[in-house]
């Protein structure tokens, strides 16, 4: 269930995640730019990173041979998070995730890495009652994954 976003329901949210298993928090929306707003605020309240997954893993896969990408992707993603050095990082700008040429699970890869460090990251689709969603479903990046007590905050557009 997602609840309406505020500063305070963020930080409660990171609170609140610290312990559970998959430490991951979502901030979904459809304005990228409002998106980001929230994770650099949260950032700046928290003290903790932002992690700008498109800049920094396309610049990773670009050096990756295109056959091992989807072998080493995860890896990559985890290890980046790992660089952060920090309890809580801000994912922000993961579309480059959802490539279909990646055949990435996005969601079981945010809830894995989230084991480790708590995830407060942006969502750039849609969420109902029980699901997470990305692109239509009749799109080549649809991803679909139910809500598994992940903690999520809505933004109004």
């Amino acid at each position: 269930m997602a609840d309406q976003l505020t500063p305070a329901l963020i930080d409660a949210q990171l609170a609140t995640a610290q312990d559970l298993f998959h430490r991951l928090v979502l901030v979904a929306g459809r304005d990228s730019t409002d998106m980001t707003r929230v994770l650099t605020e949260a950032a700046e309240r928290g003290g903790f990173p932002v992690l700008n997954v498109g800049e920094q893993l396309a610049k990773l896969l670009m050096q990756i041979p295109v056959r091992q990408r989807t072998v080493r992707v995860a890896q990559e993603f985890s290890s980046l998070v790992s660089q952060c050095a920090s309890q809580v990082v801000a994912v922000d700008h993961i579309e480059v995730l959802f490539a279909p040429e990646l055949r990435l699970d996005v969601v079981r890869l945010l809830r894995t890495v989230s084991r480790h460090t708590t995830l407060l990251v942006a969502w750039p689709g849609e969420v109902s009652e029980s699901d997470l969603l990305y692109a239509p479903s009749d799109h080549p990046e649809h991803q679909h994954a139910a809500l598994d007590g992940d903690l999520v905050a809505m933004m109004t557009n």
